[in-house]
C-alpha cells in the first residue's frame, strides 16, 4: 500500500507541474450490474490543457444493502478525458474518456474473503462551471468489473458489466 501512496503523490506532483488548470474536489459513484450495487465515495484531481486532461482518485467502497454479498473496501484510479471545448470559464465542457479502477474490497457474509479487481470503464459526461473556480461534473460510464485473485463468490455478482453514473464537484485553480 506504501507503493501505491508513493506512486500516487509521484503523479500529483507531476500533473501539479505539467498542466495549466486543475481541480480536485470530492466523487460519487453508483454501480449498477449483475446483481451487485456499490457505491463509491472519495477524492479526485484532474490536471488538464488545451482538451486533454488527466485524473487521478482515491475511494471508499462499500455495497448497498441490495446486494446479496455486503463488501467494503478502498480503491484508486487513473484515467484520461478528451474535451470538446475546455475552457476557463462558461459552460459547455462535454468530454468522453476513460479510466482504470483498481479495487481491494472485503466480503462479508457466511464467509469472509478479500478480492482485488480491475474496473477498465468509458465515461461521458458534461462539466459545469460557475464563475472562474467551482465546477460541477455529472457523468455516466460503463465499465466491466474483473477479479484478479483466484478466490470465488457462489453467484459471481463481484464480476462483469456495470452501469455507473456519478458527479464530481469541486475547485479549480
Amino acid at each position: 500500500m506504501k507503493k501505491v501512496a508513493a506512486l500516487l503523490i509521484c503523479v500529483f506532483g507531476l500533473m501539479t507541474v505539467c498542466y495549466s488548470q486543475t481541480e480536485f474536489g470530492p466523487e460519487v459513484q453508483h454501480t449498477f450490474g449483475k446483481g451487485a450495487s456499490d457505491n463509491m465515495f472519495g477524492l479526485r484531481y484532474e490536471g488538464f490543457r488545451a482538451r486533454n486532461s488527466w485524473n487521478i482518485g482515491l475511494s471508499y467502497n462499500f455495497s448497498s444493502k441490495k446486494s446479496y454479498s455486503q463488501s467494503k473496501g478502498i480503491g484508486f484510479y487513473i484515467g484520461y478525458r478528451r474535451g470538446f471545448s475546455y475552457n476557463n470559464s462558461g459552460n459547455g465542457n462535454a468530454f468522453l474518456g476513460f479510466r482504470s479502477t483498481f479495487l481491494f474490497d472485503s466480503f462479508m457474509g457466511k464467509e469472509k474473503s478479500k478480492g482485488s479487481f480491475i474496473m477498465p470503464t468509458f465515461e461521458g459526461g458534461y462539466q459545469f462551471l460557475f464563475g472562474n473556480h467551482v465546477y460541477a461534473t455529472p457523468a455516466a460510464g460503463y465499465g466491466y468489473k474483473i477479479k484478479l485473485n483466484k478466490e470465488f463468490n457462489s453467484l459471481q455478482e463481484d464480476e462483469g458489466g456495470r452501469f455507473i453514473p456519478g458527479i464530481s464537484i469541486g475547485a479549480r485553480f
